[in-house]
């Protein structure tokens, strides 16, 4: 629980506050459980991007490097969604370069959207750093979600989904 823990999942901080890769379960208003993953952004990782562990990164097991995930990298890499909204400073809300904060890594948040989508449309990560879409799932690029909202979301836009990423 975010209480136990001393820290919570909204927590951003130009110094680290837990340990790199620390995964903090958050129970939900209907009985389940979101599952958030403490890191800290290489890039900008805006609201609703996937941020991912870069491969040549050593240190702390590439949690201390976060960028925006491409299609092109394994699955294993995904860590999660950033869902921090915007705020002074970082307009477009998620984790600015060097800010340490949490992921989402599995249950329901907002992600950006490539292409329109329907509801339950599968999602995966695609060649546009960060953002997700209903492109179909191959041996090397797995689904990652699922769209929660109905009607069709338009184009470069943000909506509701539920996801289950590595971490």
């Amino acid at each position: 629980m975010t209480t136990a823990a001393g820290i919570n999942k909204d927590l951003v901080s130009t110094t680290q506050q837990a340990p790199l890769g620390f995964q903090l379960s958050v129970p939900t208003a209907d009985g389940g459980v979101d599952i958030y993953t403490y890191v800290k952004a290489g890039i900008a990782i805006p609201l609703g991007y996937v941020g991912a562990k870069t491969p040549t990164a050593t240190d702390h097991k590439g949690y201390g490097t976060i960028i925006p995930a491409g299609a092109a990298m394994a699955d294993h890499a995904y860590v999660g969604v950033a869902q921090q909204p915007a705020r002074a400073g970082v307009a477009a809300g998620g984790l600015d370069a060097g800010e340490y904060g949490f992921v989402l890594t599995r249950g329901n948040g907002t992600v950006h959207l490539l292409t329109a989508s329907a509801m339950n449309a599968a999602l995966t990560v695609v060649g546009v750093a960060g953002k997700m879409d209903d492109a179909p799932a191959i041996v090397t690029n797995g689904e990652m979600g699922k769209v929660n909202f109905t009607p069709t979301t338009g184009a470069n836009e943000l909506t509701q989904a539920s996801v289950s990423f590595p971490g």
